[in-house]
């Protein structure tokens, strides 16, 4: 079991990293060239992607129970917030 969960967890990172990583990083020069935002932003923006992953990996070594759902829930909401990244006209948003 332990070792599933563990290869469910590695897919999950691989997944949601690559998604991160494909979708938003071409659309950063975009969005600096459109105005939407600035080197100053898009730092903070990379910053706060960071802190995710850091508070992720937080909430993953102290996961006692309903590990399953934690991981369907971060890849999807990865995905979600990728999609809407799409629909937003502000950085902070």
């Amino acid at each position: 079991m332990a070792f599933r969960v563990a290869l469910s967890a590695f897919l999950a990172l691989v997944v949601v990293m690559g998604i991160g990583r494909f979708a938003f990083t071409p659309q950063v020069p975009l969005m600096i060239h459109d105005g939407q935002l600035t080197l100053t932003s898009a730092s903070l923006v990379a910053a706060l992607n960071y802190l995710g992953y850091l508070c992720g990996s937080f909430d993953a070594m102290r996961a006692r129970r309903r590990v399953e759902l934690r991981l369907q829930l971060g890849v999807w909401g990865a995905v979600t917030l990728t999609l809407l990244s799409a629909c937003v006209s502000a950085p902070w948003l």
